[in-house]
């Protein structure tokens, strides 16, 4: 439709009063929506105001600006509700609040809708005061716009090519009030890198509803983020726990359908869950339950924690997302790794036995993958994932003399299906020339195996590894 508009505001013409030194604050915002969408549909944006058009005006994206000048059933809420019955073409409502508004107070129709709240609350966190200027409440503002544009791109049928038939849906999960701005400024680097980020409606209250909501994002979704603040969250209705910790369980419990079997996922789905190093515990009940968290092991089913500052985080985020994308895109293009592999994992000391190890391995035809020595950290704990991820089978070679790093690694092969790990290792072994001190009953109980060889290792030592790889 030549003539539909891009984006139709509604709003009250108290909220849109202009002074000497500025204009009106939804004309800011629609000047500044259309400058930011211009340059990602690279082509001029058509924003319709309620005062310039008759209402009838067909619109892409319906923009509501929610008030304290425009509730309780004024003359915008009635025209609002007309205008959504006699257009039909709008395909998304989105719902701004330029002050703030209890949720129980604003029109039905508006309450199933996110919300991007336009104004910062000044002081402390809980204050009802608003400073609409702040920056804080424009970078929200870009939160809109990337929404719109993802949703006006829909519709007008722009889609990047190697996105196409891409699933690139990401369920950021709900936080507590003092994690917020951390949730929006992941929430803007997701949607900046063309990511669509759940839920996109917001969370029902009643405990039921929303764990039935939950449980659809979550198998709409390649990852889960869930962010663990300084306080629980709030606790919806008929549930003892916080929706923090409610949407944390159903998590777990999605990792461990999809790694029992039970459910198959073509998403690749992982999750990821982060701890600031800066929290500071003003409630000591929450410092208990996030150290609780810490060390249940069903809580973390399929979860990997990290404790970074918040840009290393996203960097984290990005690079895991990468990964996954591409491994659905290949996964359904037929072009799967057919080639079995081996993850040798070793100390610098011990490469000329990991050389060895690989030269009887290939003749097999089978892959050896090894971990890096050099590069950063973060380069470093990629390849060491990514390895732990792809291969069928590990052999740890060790030395002697570090006990400690032997417990780290099998540590780490524990925590593999929390980096995205799908399948059972089909052995995990250590190669050593002592296993003096090895306690290998405990590896036993672990279903790690302890190989004991001599300094000349030969394929007859391998042989019974190698067969296994044949199954």
């Amino acid at each position: 439709m030549s003539d539909q508009a891009d984006i139709y505001i509604s709003f009250s013409d108290l909220d849109n009063a202009s002074t000497e030194e500025a204009q009106g604050w939804v004309t800011q915002v629609s000047q500044f929506l259309a400058e930011f969408l211009k340059h990602l549909l690279d082509r001029k944006v058509n924003i319709v105001l309620r005062s310039d058009q008759p209402k009838e005006v067909m619109a892409k994206t319906f923009i509501y600006i929610l008030s304290e000048n425009n509730i309780g059933g004024k003359s915008t809420i009635k025209e609002f509700e007309s205008y959504l019955a006699a257009v039909k073409d709008v395909t998304k409502m989105f719902k701004a609040l330029k002050t703030p508004v209890d949720r129980g107070d604003q029109p039905e129709v508006l309450k199933e809708e996110i919300g991007f709240r336009l104004y910062e609350k000044s002081g402390d966190s809980r204050s009802q005061e608003s400073t609409e200027t702040s920056s804080i409440a424009w970078l929200r503002l870009v939160d809109l716009a990337y929404d719109i544009y993802g949703q006006i791109a829909e519709i007008d049928g722009i889609t990047k090519k190697e996105d196409q038939g891409v699933n690139k849906n990401v369920f950021l999960a709900e936080v507590s009030v003092d994690q917020e701005h951390n949730h929006d400024e992941i929430k803007r680097e997701l949607l900046m890198h063309g990511y669509k980020v759940l839920p996109d409606r917001p969370v029902p209250d009643q405990a039921e509803k929303a764990s039935e909501r939950i449980n659809n994002y979550l198998s709409e979704s390649i990852m889960s983020i869930h962010i663990i603040g300084e306080e629980p969250g709030f606790v919806p209705e008929g549930s003892e726990a916080s929706i923090v910790e409610i949407q944390n369980t159903m998590a777990a419990q999605y990792c461990e359908i999809i790694y029992s079997g039970q459910q198959t996922s073509s998403n690749g789905f992982n999750r990821l869950l982060w701890i600031s190093p800066e929290i500071e515990f003003t409630n000591e009940q929450q410092k208990m339950e996030v150290d609780r968290l810490k060390q249940d092991m069903a809580a973390l089913k399929g979860a990997e924690i990290i404790q970074t500052p918040l840009e290393v985080f996203k960097t984290v985020v990005m690079r895991r997302l990468e990964e996954t994308v591409i491994m659905n895109a290949t996964s359904e293009a037929g072009d799967t790794k057919s080639q079995k592999s081996i993850y040798i994992i070793y100390e610098k000391s011990g490469m000329d036995v990991a050389n060895k190890i690989e030269d009887i391995i290939i003749k097999d035809d089978l892959l050896a993958l090894h971990p890096l020595f050099e590069g950063d950290q973060l380069a470093l704990m990629d390849n060491h994932r990514s390895n732990l991820i792809d291969c069928d089978a590990t052999i740890i070679v060790y030395g002697e003399g570090n006990p400690s790093w032997i417990s780290s690694k099998i540590k780490e092969l524990k925590k593999a299906p929390g980096f995205g790990r799908e399948k059972p290792f089909l052995f995990k072994t250590i190669i050593t020339q002592n296993k003096k001190d090895i306690d290998t009953d405990k590896l036993a109980s672990e279903g790690v195996e302890v190989l004991e060889v001599s300094a000349d290792l030969s394929p007859a030592n391998l042989k019974p590894l190698l067969e296994k790889m044949a199954n």
